[in-house]
C-alpha cells in the first residue's frame, strides 16, 4: 500500500484519490502535501488509514493541495486539536 500511494503521486493529472481503509505511514501524508503532483488533487480520502497529528499537520500547510474540496480524515484517532483546527480552516468542515 505504501508504495502503491507512492507511485500515485506520480500521476500530475489524478483528481480523486481514495485510500480509505488502508494502513497509511504519516510519511505517506507528508509525501502527499510534499508532492507538487498532488496539486491537482480536489477529492482525497485518508479515512481509516491511521493516520496521526504530524501526518495530517503536513497536509493542512502543504501549499500544493489548494485545489481539494474534499478532505475526509474520518476514522483516525490521533489527530489532536491544533491539527484538527488547522485542518478545518485550510479545507472547512
Amino acid at each position: 500500500t505504501e508504495a502503491g500511494a507512492r507511485a500515485l503521486l506520480a500521476l500530475p493529472r489524478l483528481t480523486h484519490l481514495d485510500l480509505s481503509d488502508n494502513r497509511l505511514s504519516n510519511a505517506t501524508a507528508v509525501r502527499f502535501a510534499r508532492a507538487g503532483h498532488s496539486a491537482a488533487l480536489e477529492e482525497l480520502n485518508l479515512s481509516h488509514t491511521g493516520l496521526t497529528h504530524s501526518g495530517v499537520a503536513e497536509l493542512a500547510e502543504s501549499p500544493h493541495l489548494g485545489n481539494v474540496r474534499r478532505l475526509d480524515l474520518r476514522g483516525n484517532r490521533g489527530i489532536g486539536k491544533k491539527a484538527a483546527k488547522a485542518l478545518r480552516e485550510r479545507f472547512g468542515d
